[in-house]
């Protein structure tokens, strides 16, 4: 396989796994809501996306690449974090860092 033909094969690895997980995300309920999808289905999406992370990691052994990179969870900004003062009030880490 050359190399044109690897980078079509991830660019489209790379679009189902986006395509499937957006899927999913968007037809998540809440707890005890019934999804819009079906057992089968989701469990066809969950296979999926095995088979995906399957070949890519083939693909980039194949290439020398090492996968390092971890999925990120949700988009909480992790640059702040809250201070419970003694007089209740709070504070974000960056301002109190400022009033000293």
């Amino acid at each position: 396989m050359n190399d044109q033909e690897l980078s079509i094969e991830m660019r489209v690895l790379r679009a189902m796994r986006g395509i499937l997980t957006r899927v999913a995300r968007e037809a998540a309920v809440s707890p005890g809501g019934r999804s819009p999808l079906s057992r089968q289905t989701i469990t066809d999406i969950r296979e999926g996306l095995i088979l995906i992370s399957a070949r890519e990691k083939e693909l980039n052994k194949d290439r020398g690449v090492e996968m390092t990179s971890r999925p990120k969870m949700g988009k909480k900004n992790k640059s702040s974090v809250k201070v419970m003062l003694d007089a209740g009030v709070n504070m974000n880490e960056r301002d109190r860092d400022k009033s000293q």
